[in-house]
């Protein structure tokens, strides 16, 4: 089925509704992130950031706090959980259909929030290290959850970050969504 992929994404999505982490949560400090699989854990310059890189792609995420979780599917590239920041972070590889656009790509992933309650209340295109995207903001319950969307060589990309927001932590959630993506690179 051509659109498992994005169902699945908004599946984890009410995930982040249950919170379902377990306590076995990366320490501060630690270099890796266990069980990264096919995923190469690599270290910037920083000691700061986890850089994941893997395919064509790269991404950083803060160090500390972050569970790797198993992808339901091979097109799941990242599935991290952050129990401290009640966050969710997706990266999802998508092979797209011969003749679907990248308008296309973005309508439809839209229709599947639409379809999982999720109200769409911003959409705008950015440029994420000359790559266009577009960022769509959802709200669901207690969740706000950000997607970047693109498309490049036959593939869908979509990253996905949010989870609840606690409003005395003011933007804090948004801002280290916007971090990470700024990170994203796909060549």
């Amino acid at each position: 089925m051509k659109y498992m992929s994005r169902i699945l994404f908004w599946a984890a999505i009410c995930f982040i509704a249950v919170f379902a982490f377990t306590d076995d949560l990366m320490p501060a400090g630690t270099s890796s992130i266990e069980n990264c699989g096919d995923v190469s854990c690599e270290w910037p310059q920083s000691t700061n950031d986890l850089v994941l890189v893997q395919d064509n792609w790269k991404l950083a995420v803060p160090a500390t706090g972050w569970l790797n979780n198993d992808p339901p599917q091979p097109g799941f590239k990242v599935l991290l959980t952050n129990d401290e920041q009640h966050a969710l972070l997706i990266l999802i590889k998508d092979q797209l259909p011969n003749d679907e656009t990248f308008a296309q790509f973005v309508i439809d992933t839209i229709k599947i929030d639409e379809a999982s309650d999720v109200l769409v209340n911003a959409v705008k295109q950015v440029r994420i290290h000359d790559t266009k995207f577009i960022m769509v903001q959802g709200n669901r319950k207690d969740d706000t959850v950000w997607s970047w969307l693109t498309v490049k060589d036959g593939f869908g990309y979509t990253l996905l970050c949010g989870g609840e927001i606690d409003v005395d932590a003011g933007s804090s959630m948004h801002d280290m969504c916007q971090s990470i993506a700024s990170t994203l690179e796909i060549k």
